[in-house]
């Protein structure tokens, strides 16, 4: 099967009311049970996730003890589930995370990064900084794993090694979500080190739904703590203007939504039990936006008046460069087959 024959019409770009270009994609809804409920494209389409996958990546955090052992709080497990955009209001956080840890830049494996939004980035550069891991989007992720390592005392040196005992205990936790040995999925190396694996699209939706079904077990329950930290602090777990934020501005927490890179997404629906996992072929954030929106309007998710309000947010017009509408993105999407 070519790669193509995956996917269906998600979003087209139009300019003055001509199709410009088209952004395809596959998605699964699916419920704890396994059961998918409704699929657009194929929902065998193996894909990495990538940072889809860090409230699942947090599990372990809380059920190590070391959350509670280093007393932690919602904004540091906020921060560990995300992909933050180096704005200073995450780059203190990262710092004094660290410190508390006993830690500094250099224990973290990821790589150095600049600010990831332009104001920020400018004001670094106007500071004579150098770029850091602690603006790596990841570094959070990275602050939960210290921490582990120190609470379980492991060695600080090489706890992004796929043989690490903790990346063996994240393997453990996910297979739990997913029903299976994740042993047995393709496994590959994050951007930022950590490893990766790939799995198909329905079963990533199984496990968003296992996960939600966990955390309505009870506060106390590591899904619960985490989807709770998510919803409460959507500007740590991405940045100014990210999806989490432009989502809770109209839905508050009734959907907690996680990006990964190459327009994946994972997106948990708490009162519905549900597990909804998205991916955009080539990678567009704009058209995974829109895509949600239609998604959520069509699985009656979300009414009109909350439609018109996303989309307004999230798939604003297109500006030329003295700030004139030249067009728009807009959904495309096909129903739904179970």
């Amino acid at each position: 099967m070519t790669p193509a024959r995956h996917f269906v019409p998600f979003a087209c770009v139009e300019r003055g009311g001509t199709p410009e270009s088209y952004h395809f994609g596959v998605a699964v809804l699916a419920d704890s049970s396994g059961r998918v409920q409704a699929s657009w494209g194929d929902p065998d389409f193996v894909t990495f996730p990538r940072s889809a996958l860090k409230p699942f990546q947090a599990v372990d955090l809380i059920e190590s003890g070391a959350f509670d052992a280093f007393g932690l709080s919602g904004e540091q497990l906020a921060l560990a589930c995300a992909s933050h955009a180096g704005e200073p209001f995450h780059a203190d956080r990262v710092t004094a995370w660290l410190g508390q840890l006993g830690c500094d830049e250099t224990c973290l494996a990821c790589g150095p990064a600049w600010p990831g939004r332009t104001e920020a980035l400018h004001a670094y550069l106007r500071a004579g900084l150098a770029p850091s891991p602690v603006l790596y989007n990841c570094s959070g992720k990275h602050c939960g794993f210290l921490t582990n390592a120190r609470h379980l005392g492991f060695p600080l040196v090489g706890y992004e090694a796929p043989d690490n005992p903790l990346q063996r205990r994240y393997q453990h936790v996910l297979s739990r979500f997913l029903g299976g040995p994740a042993d047995d999925l393709r496994w590959s190396r994050d951007d930022c080190v950590l490893p990766a694996p790939a799995m198909p699209t329905r079963d990533m939706a199984v496990a968003i739904a296992r996960f939600t079904e966990e955390a309505a077990s009870g506060p106390d329950a590591a899904a619960s703590r985490i989807l709770t930290a998510m919803g409460l602090h959507p500007l740590l777990v991405a940045g100014t203007g990210g999806l989490p934020q432009l989502l809770g501005e109209v839905l508050g927490s009734r959907i907690i939504a996680k990006t990964g890179a190459e327009g994946y997404l994972a997106v948990f629906l708490p009162a519905e039990r549900l597990g909804l996992a998205l991916k955009v072929s080539d990678g567009s954030a704009p058209a995974r936006a829109v895509a949600l929106v239609a998604i959520l309007s069509q699985i009656g998710i979300i009414d009109v008046a909350e439609e018109a309000r996303l989309t307004e947010r999230l798939a604003p017009p297109h500006l030329d460069s003295r700030h004139r509408a030249v067009g728009a993105i807009r959904p495309i999407l096909p129903a739904a087959t179970a």
